[in-house]
């Protein structure tokens, strides 16, 4: 299953929740989403789209092409661009008043957390939450970049022991549950 697909399944157009999908979406929120925090990506790329501003302007919010995610948490809160490829979990947590996504993705073999801002609508966090662990679960079969060149053995070896350690090390943070860590340390040491 490709990610427009996967979107298509997890994630509603429901905009009394702020969730637009193709091709149903406002063409001005639409392309100012794609200006704001599309990363290149064309008004006619965006699949999905929360916006989560009061005026739904779509200037700021998450975006969902058929590659990676964009978000703009609005305010100077932080905005980025994660491929589906890079996602290895999502969790929601407590800020004051509101929640919101932390979203842990691969980054140059380290793992970085991307605080994705979901205030608004808190109907929409479920479907967000489900569309993310599917595009998770569907690993790097969306891939569609060309594979990188083959590591030596022992260059193979020494980033499974880097990633190892860095999925313990989140953890031990708390970023990562037992499980979570389990799952994923279960598919990197099927590398070696």
């Amino acid at each position: 299953m490709d990610a427009a697909a996967i979107i298509a399944a997890h994630l509603p157009h429901a905009p009394d929740l702020h969730l637009y999908r193709a091709p149903h979406i406002p063409a001005g929120m639409r392309s100012r989403a794609a200006r704001s925090y599309g990363f290149g990506a064309k008004s006619a790329e965006v699949l999905a789209l929360f916006d989560h501003t009061m005026l739904g302007t779509a200037g700021d919010g998450i975006l969902f092409t058929r590659t990676f995610l964009g978000y703009d948490n609005g305010f100077g809160r932080g905005k980025g661009r994660v491929p589906y490829t890079d996602l290895i979990t999502v969790r929601e947590e407590n800020a004051f008043f509101s929640k919101r996504l932390i979203v842990v993705a691969n980054a140059d073999r380290a793992a970085v957390e991307h605080t994705l801002a979901v205030t608004g609508e808190s109907r929409a966090r479920p479907y967000l939450i489900a569309t993310l662990t599917a595009l998770i679960d569907a690993g790097i079969s969306l891939g569609t970049s060309s594979p990188a060149p083959a590591l030596s053995e022992n260059e193979a070896r020494d980033e499974v022991v880097q990633l190892l350690t860095d999925l313990g090390r989140l953890r031990d943070a708390g970023v990562l549950t037992a499980s979570e860590f389990k799952t994923k340390k279960a598919e990197l040491l099927a590398r070696l």
